[in-house]
């Protein structure tokens, strides 16, 4: 599921609901001010789990 796992987005999500400060929650998880940025926008969209990224290359011929 990528380098950090639906349940730590959740714990930092709380923790930010919590404070409202977004310095302290990124030094209390040890994660940077972008990825806290990513995870408040997709809270607010609705698509916290991360998205499925599907491995292999694509076919391109279609015959």
């Amino acid at each position: 599921m990528g380098v950090y796992g639906l349940e730590l987005r959740e714990r930092v999500l709380a923790a930010y609901e919590r404070h409202q400060n977004k310095s302290l929650v990124c030094r209390e998880f040890q994660i940077a001010r972008t990825t806290l940025d990513d995870w408040i926008r997709w809270q607010a969209e609705g698509r916290l789990k991360p998205e499925v990224w599907s491995r292999g290359r694509r076919h391109t011929i279609q015959d």
